[in-house]
């Protein structure tokens, strides 16, 4: 009848029992910053209303269990720092109750299924440092919850969706070394919340788009290594929250703006 199991920074090593597949009313497990191998068991938290997972910082492997929103209330599923491998499980895709999703620094690889980039009220998408490939889902524009996206260090292709202007409480953006291409597109403006943009390292071109000088949280601009072109738009000058500024290794030309001179970039 174990309900919850938290056995988190620890020294635990070997493998996670295969019983564990087994608690039919578990909901909440803590395992993280152990030493634990393996692969978590395929039927793990597919029996009761599970909500809460994590099991980040260890040496865990195999793929994703597929069922843990099975019963449709899961809150947290947390996987950092681990070797998983395979893809996100379809499942998660319509997982609506899901607030947070982090994958980093695994071995994953495979499109993202769609329905995730849509989910109504995640705050934090976390897919950096694997192999996933495959396009950013228009249906970002529905994670109107959503604001951490990390999706630095993976292979996506493919140009930023416009409906990105529509996930409207981004405050961190980053999907730097990837291989992005296309534009950025114009309605990036419409992010008020947005504080850190970074998309260093692709292959996006074209203008850097003067609404971007209506976000005006902006703190760190990082669109180092692109093919950007054209002039440094003069409406950067409204950000007065800047405080570091990197379109170095682009193809821009023309003069500095003379409003880039009041900032207090560091």
């Amino acid at each position: 009848r174990l309900v919850s199991l938290q056995l988190f920074f620890n020294g635990f090593t070997g493998e996670v029992p295969p019983e564990f597949g087994d608690f039919k009313e578990l909901v909440n497990l803590s395992l993280y910053n152990n030493n634990l191998t393996g692969e978590l068991p395929r039927s793990l938290g597919s029996w009761a209303p599970f909500n809460f997972i994590d099991v980040s910082t260890n040496a865990l492997s195999g793929p994703i269990p597929p069922d843990m929103c099975k019963q449709g209330t899961m809150l947290k599923l947390l996987m950092l720092e681990n070797n998983f491998s395979g893809g996100i499980p379809e499942t998660y895709a319509s997982c609506k109750t899901l607030v947070r999703f982090r994958v980093s620094k695994n071995s994953l690889s495979g499109e993202v299924p769609e329905g995730l980039w849509a989910l109504p009220n995640v705050n934090v998408i976390d897919l950096a440092g694997n192999q996933f490939t495959g396009s950013i889902g228009d249906g970002i524009g529905n994670a109107t919850a959503m604001t951490i996206l990390y999706l630095a260090g993976n292979r996506f292709t493919g140009a930023i969706p416009p409906s990105i202007g529509d996930a409207a409480s981004l405050e961190t953006m980053d999907l730097s070394w990837n291989q992005l291409s296309g534009e950025i597109p114009d309605n990036i403006g419409r992010l008020s919340r947005l504080g850190s943009l970074d998309i260093e390292g692709n292959a996006i071109g074209g203008p850097i788009p003067a609404s971007l000088g209506s976000c005006s949280a902006l703190s760190t601009v990082n669109f180092a290594g692109n093919r950007l072109s054209g002039a440094i738009p003069a409406e950067l000058g409204n950000l007065q929250r800047l405080n570091s500024l990197d379109v170095s290794r682009n193809d821009l030309s023309g003069t500095v703006p003379a409003s880039l001179a009041a900032l207090k970039l560091s």
